[in-house]
């Protein structure tokens, strides 16, 4: 027996808390049994050492983890279990953030294109006699009006044409929505939970001042509104908070306005730092914060809000990695170009079309298929690998290697969240 490689281990007073990053297992100790951040294998009682065996923070002697989750890794990607399709009905956007490269075209998904989504599902799923089959509507904005108009008819084809295998409960549809908020109503959500929503993501830059400099006046309070009607439909939203050096103090404020205003308790939250992703994002670069800076900044986030009232678990192991990265999964354009990654439709690397059959380029398709985590031999040997799996294929496919904030913050992430449990 052996301890496992991927054990996270944090002194706190006579505690040893340890993390297991592939199995999610949290378990504390008396810090004896723990010297210079190793488990003493030897000198723990029989009862103990089977319930770090039972949560994979001791494991058998021949057990090679890292081959284990490359396994779990390459068989998920290939699985027929489900499908996922991320589908823009629109880049048109009613938002004018200065990071953001998607409002480039205000055209909208066609009938005809919308037909053509439904005949490839159709024959995915003939090929693949999937279970679930994920939608996530993003954009541009997928709320505004005209492009609600187009996920109304959209669905309702596609629930029409798995009618069979959804009444007979062989085959589950779930949507999810990314969103700025702000043109959330009753009717679209009436429709929308109608349809199996499962999640809806709202992004936030700050509080009220800050935000609407950057997304427009009135957004703000139009944001607070819908996730108050959120409440109302018992659907908890997560909150993506964009990060830049110069909105640090008011992502703070943010964070104690929505506790003091009764918003924190029903809503997921996380924080992102905004990326030089291409030349279409207006930020200097003095603006951008360095992984390791962030890693600093978003511990101090977390801490305020686990005050708020927001809650936390520790970052868990990712299997799925990317959509970007499985061979079945596609990202539809309004206008029926198939990707593997949504910022592809900057770079224009589409691989085909479902309206125009003769325009291909495999290229695209296989440099995001046939991209591993695990020929990188520099993560190899590290414990936050099974969380982050070497990060955004995007951008390690382009050469940045640059690691995720868990490689720099998860022993302190795991400390706040420990004592705010013994707190709470």
């Amino acid at each position: 027996m052996k301890e496992s490689i991927y054990n996270v281990i944090v002194k706190n007073k006579n505690l040893a808390l340890i993390y297991n990053t592939l199995s999610n297992s949290f378990i504390s100790l008396d810090s004896s049994f723990v010297k210079q951040n190793r488990i003493n294998l030897d000198i723990l009682p029989n009862d103990l050492r089977k319930v770090l065996y039972e949560n994979g923070i001791v494991v058998d002697d021949d057990i090679e983890e890292y081959e284990s989750l490359k396994f779990v890794n390459n068989r998920s990607n290939y699985s027929n279990r489900s499908i996922s399709y991320t589908i823009l009905p629109t880049l048109d956007c009613n938002a004018h953030c200065h990071y953001c490269f998607q409002n480039l075209k205000k055209e909208y998904m066609s009938e005809e294109c919308q037909d053509r989504v439904v005949e490839l599902m159709r024959f995915d799923h003939k090929v693949k006699n999937n279970e679930v089959i994920y939608i996530a509507f993003f954009g541009g904005e997928p709320l505004l009006d005209k492009s609600f108009e187009v996920i109304k008819t959209l669905c309702t084809k596609i629930r029409a044409a798995f009618r069979e295998e959804l009444v007979s409960d062989k085959l589950k549809i779930n949507l999810s929505i990314i969103t700025n908020g702000t043109e959330i109503n009753k009717e679209k959500l009436n429709f929308l939970v109608k349809n199996s929503l499962k999640s809806i993501q709202i992004t936030f830059d700050g509080d009220k001042e800050y935000h609407d400099k950057i997304k427009g006046k009135g957004f703000f309070d139009k944001t607070i509104k819908s996730l108050h009607l959120l409440k109302e439909y018992k659907i908890k939203p997560t909150l993506r908070i964009n990060t830049l050096r110069e909105n640090i103090d008011s992502i703070k404020s943010l964070i104690r306005y929505l506790g003091e205003n009764g918003i924190a308790e029903f809503c997921g939250i996380y924080f992102s730092p905004v990326t030089n992703i291409n030349e279409l994002v207006k930020v200097k670069n003095d603006n951008f914060l360095s992984t390791k800076e962030f890693s600093k900044i978003e511990i101090e986030f977390i801490k305020l809000a686990l005050k708020n009232k927001f809650s936390f678990s520790i970052p868990k192991t990712n299997i799925s990695l990317c959509t970007a990265s499985f061979p079945s999964d596609k990202v539809i354009g309004p206008d029926g170009r198939l990707y593997k990654c949504y910022n592809g439709i900057y770079e224009k690397e589409d691989y085909g079309s479902i309206i125009d059959e003769k325009m291909r380029n495999m290229r695209s398709f296989f440099k995001y298929v046939n991209y591993s985590p695990f020929d990188d031999k520099a993560c190899q040997n590290c414990l936050v690998f099974p969380i982050c799996k070497g990060g955004c294929p995007y951008e390690r496919i382009r050469g940045n290697k640059e690691c995720l904030s868990y490689k720099y913050n998860l022993k302190e992430i795991i400390t706040q969240i420990y004592e705010h449990s013994q707190i709470s």
